[in-house]
């Protein structure tokens, strides 16, 4: 018998390995959580350059499955076990730091997380606030006290934003280029690393992670 269930355990391997084959090599003994995870400031203005292929290369490096990129602005989605985000995003930023020299901040959320962010924003849906005006702050840590004056005193009237947690909720109905609320003047205010992406990017980041996880062979 013990020889029987030895080769029934190879016989599983091999039924996973070929299914990986036919299936992109989306195969896996236990369910892997999807990530979804941004970049602060890569390829902009010149600087950070860094080529998908090669920002994929780093993360399949690390172990991690099913990768895919998401436009040049530092979109990565993939899987791999369950692991603290904290964790995950001090690793990847060693390992690009590296292999590129780039010391670049990262941010890593858990699917579900990521889409309760999206589905809390309270502009959604609002008929005074266009979805092209919508975008998220995603902070590296959250504010314990937000002095006001100092952002208020830069925002447009028309502008609007609410914070909630490690996330503020932005909008700019004259579009991220025109706005004195830039990345670079929260991070600066707020002591504290982020990254904004505009509401369709985020949206499409939902939607790739909840193809990935349908498509993924549990």
């Amino acid at each position: 018998m013990k020889y029987f269930h030895r080769n029934t355990n190879a016989s599983i391997r091999l039924f996973h390995e070929q299914c990986g084959q036919l299936h992109g090599n989306l195969f896996f003994t236990k369910k892997m959580t999807t990530y979804i995870s941004l970049l602060r400031g890569i390829n902009v203005s010149g600087k950070n350059l860094i080529k998908m292929k090669e920002l994929k290369v780093i993360y399949e490096q690390l172990g991690f499955k099913n990768i895919q990129t998401y436009i040049q602005s530092g979109n990565v989605l993939f899987q791999y076990k369950k692991e603290a985000t904290r964790s995950l995003e001090k690793k990847l930023q060693q390992a690009l730091l590296e292999a590129t020299g780039m010391n670049v901040p990262f941010f890593i959320f858990e699917f579900p997380t990521f889409k309760t962010i999206y589905d809390n924003n309270p502009y959604l849906n609002e008929k005074d606030h266009s979805n092209d005006s919508l975008y998220f702050l995603f902070l590296q840590t959250a504010p314990e006290k937000i002095d006001l004056s100092p952002i208020l005193s830069m925002k447009a009237d028309h502008e609007s934003f609410i914070q909630k947690g490690t996330v503020i909720y932005l909008s700019f109905p004259n579009g991220l280029g025109k706005t004195k609320l830039t990345n670079t003047f929260f991070e600066k205010t707020l002591k504290t690393n982020g990254t904004i992406r505009n509401r369709n990017t985020v949206l499409k980041l939902i939607e790739i992670a909840a193809s990935l996880e349908s498509a993924t062979i549990h």
